[in-house]
C-alpha cells in the first residue's frame, strides 16, 4: 500500500538503490526509514561487486605468464 502500483514500486526501488534519489517519489512518513536502508544496502553490493572485480583482477595478474 505504499506505492499505486508495482512499477511504481520498482521504480523507487531501482532509484533508492543506486544512491541517485531522485525525489520524485516519496515513501509514507510510516516507512520512511526503509529508503536510508535501502540505498545503504545498494552502496554495500557496490562496493562488494568493486572488492570482488579488484581481488579477480589482481590474482588473475600474479598468475605466471603462459
Amino acid at each position: 500500500g505504499l506505492f499505486a502500483d508495482f512499477e511504481e514500486a520498482l521504480y523507487f526501488s531501482g532509484v533508492t538503490f543506486t544512491s541517485l534519489g531522485y525525489g520524485d517519489l516519496v515513501i509514507k512518513s510510516e516507512a520512511r526509514f526503509l529508503a536510508p536502508l535501502e540505498a545503504t544496502t545498494g552502496l554495500t553490493m557496490f562496493a562488494i561487486a568493486t572488492a570482488l572485480l579488484v581481488s579477480l583482477i589482481q590474482a588473475e595478474s600474479r598468475l605466471p605468464p603462459r
